[in-house]
């Protein structure tokens, strides 16, 4: 947290030769080994895990799988998990079984094993939206459709939604948008005007096309106030076409409804910065102590604090920034603006 990560990373090794059959000291090690890159060695932990705990049970086999999957290992994860699952129903393993399998190109056995648990938890919609999209992603798109008409029997909305996002997948967008528009005209719900909005931006490159649909959210939007998601949307969208004062007002109707909501006091902030306004400090630091990990967050803090009487804080929270996106460009130019300042050199 203050930035020592090679520190930490020594200290997490240490620990974990001591002691290589604990989760905790594994999950620790594995997350600041994979965050330097060194995968091979994460993967090693992960084994050891395994190999040296009293049991494998639950948590062992969720952590060494989880630690296999983050380092592009899903055969070993599939292998961590069946060690339980072999000897035991434990659904609470069943999806990251799932994603181990299609991982490693078994789709059909992660399909089957859904089923399987379908059987008994037949009003479970989620299950039923995982198989449809795993059914058409495998090439079985009718299946896949009729899994999304199962689900329209439950819920309308969202048996639609899952067959319009079946059809972007596979490469049918024109079939997904009007199916959505059809629904959006029947149908008064803001999941379908979010989709709708994406699903045409994603299938035009004509500007008039996407202003049209862009139109057609903004006024969604003002229609329904109460619908903060799709107002978060909009001001996201607006932030990245660079339009700040249509972003500052989105964003504003957004914040009523999700005032404990990181990322849209966090972009807010910037928006305000951009435009010059007051306000922008106090959302970032609103931001940042929500979500103190987030090198986004901390770099709109840091950004804001750029300013004679809080440099230090500025570049103190910069290179805590860097150091979690040591790859992002901006937060090093951010950094580097905010250590010129400090020294003097404007």
């Amino acid at each position: 947290a203050t930035g020592r990560r090679d520190d930490a990373l020594a200290i997490a090794r240490t620990a974990n030769m001591a002691a290589p059959g604990d989760v905790a000291v594994a999950q620790n090690a594995a997350a600041l080994l994979i965050e330097k890159g060194y995968n091979q060695e994460a993967s090693e932990v992960a084994a050891r895990l395994v190999a040296k705990a009293p049991r494998v049970d639950r948590d062992v086999a969720r952590t060494a799988a989880g630690i296999y999957l983050q380092v592009d290992l899903p055969v070993r994860a599939t292998q961590a998990l069946m060690r339980v699952l072999g000897r035991e129903n434990d659904l609470t393993l069943e999806p990251l079984l799932v994603q181990a399998l299609v991982a490693a190109g078994r789709s059909d056995d992660a399909i089957d094993r859904l089923r399987r648990t379908l059987r008994d938890q037949p009003r479970n919609l989620d299950l039923r939206e995982e198989i449809a999209s795993l059914l058409a992603k495998n090439g079985k798109l009718a299946d896949g459709l009729r899994m999304a008409s199962e689900i329209r029997k439950f819920d309308q909305v969202r048996g639609v939604l899952v067959e319009a996002r079946m059809r972007d997948e596979v490469g049918q967008i024109q079939s997904a948008v009007a199916l959505l528009r059809k629904a959006a005209r029947t149908n008064r719900d803001g999941r379908v005007s979010r989709r709708l909005f994406v699903v045409e931006q994603k299938a035009s490159n004509d500007p008039e096309v996407r202003a049209a649909a862009l139109a057609q959210l903004a006024k969604w939007v003002d229609a329904n106030p109460q619908d903060s998601a799709s107002a978060v949307l909009l001001g996201n969208t607006y932030l990245e076409a660079g339009d700040l004062q249509a972003a500052d007002k989105a964003l504003t109707k957004a914040l009523t409804a999700r005032r404990y909501d990181p990322v849209v006091l966090n972009n807010l902030a910037w928006t305000r910065y951009r435009l010059g306004r007051a306000g922008a400090e106090g959302l970032a630091k609103r931001a940042y102590l929500i979500n103190p990990n987030d090198p986004q967050i901390i770099d709109t803090y840091g950004v804001t604090l750029t300013k004679p009487g809080s440099l230090k804080d500025a570049v103190r929270l910069l290179r805590e920034a860097l150091a979690r996106a040591p790859q992002d460009k901006a937060i090093e130019q951010h950094l580097a603006a905010a250590q010129i300042a400090l020294a003097g050199g404007r």
